[in-house]
């Protein structure tokens, strides 16, 4: 659960720079589990077993990033 919390702080863009710590030190964005889904299913041929096996997995992970970013918010305090 750490990991998942500190990837999601990582790609958490900051107010002041406008940027995510990654993008800071890397120069640029890193693809995150919910880019690799298929967001636009019309456009592929596809089962409804898959199709609804996508929309699962992008829920959940969804639910995930939400989750680990209400985590680190209420981490950062604690730090401070």
């Amino acid at each position: 659960m750490l990991h998942a919390a500190e990837f999601a702080y990582n790609t958490s863009v900051n107010r002041t720079k406008r940027m995510s710590s990654f993008e800071v030190v890397h120069g640029y964005q890193p693809r995150q589990p919910i880019d690799l889904i298929l967001m636009a299913p019309h456009h592929t041929r596809m089962s409804e077993s898959a199709a609804s096996f996508a929309s699962h997995s992008l829920t959940c992970i969804r639910r995930s990033v939400i989750k680990s970013k209400k985590v680190i918010q209420t981490i950062k305090p604690m730090q401070i």
